[in-house]
């Protein structure tokens, strides 16, 4: 859940899923329209974003995109509720 007037951080770790060895080369996070990204940053196996706003009532999508220093490609999706507190 994320209040429509907070600024909120959300995580995404991957140290599961890459392959050993393998670190994260680039991040893109893929945010809903009613979502500001304020900024976003990532290291070798977890992807960070700092987002604000959101629409009350709606569950906007984020998505983060990582690309593994083997050329792999892989998103995962957070859906999160905007409510007002």
């Amino acid at each position: 859940m994320k209040d429509v007037d907070a600024t909120l951080d959300f995580r995404i770790n991957w140290t599961r899923w890459l392959p050993e060895e393998s670190v994260i080369v680039a991040s893109e996070w893929i945010v809903d329209d009613t979502l500001v990204e304020v900024t976003s940053v990532h290291n070798d196996q977890r992807a960070t974003i700092l987002v604000r706003g959101g629409v009350v009532g709606q569950r906007p999508l984020i998505t983060n995109r990582i690309t593994t220093s083997d050329g792999l490609v892989d998103d995962r999706t957070i859906r999160l509720k905007i409510t007002q507190h």
